[in-house]
């Protein structure tokens, strides 16, 4: 976002881009506050011990909340799919 506003009044946004990630071997999920909104303030990523096999590792997701929603999951693989420049 920058500091330029436009016509309609919104701040243009600038560098904004929809990722798409997949996750396999996923596991432990929770899930809180699913709703008709589902807006995310950011996407936490940690590499911990997997829960079963402390030999092994996984990626911890925790996708923080706004407007009540929250989740997080362990998953074995995580792949970014794709990344496109958001316009509007």
């Amino acid at each position: 976002m920058t500091s330029e506003v436009t016509e309609e009044g919104f701040y243009r946004l600038h560098g904004d881009a929809i990722f798409h990630f997949r996750f396999e071997g996923v596991l432990r999920v929770q899930i809180q506050g699913f709703n008709n909104q589902n807006v995310l303030s950011a996407l936490n990523l940690e590499v911990v011990s997997h829960p079963h096999e402390a030999a092994r590792q996984v990626l911890q997701v925790e996708l923080e909340h706004c407007y009540e929603f929250e989740a997080s999951f362990m998953a074995q693989k995580a792949r970014l799919i794709s990344i496109t420049p958001y316009a509007k």
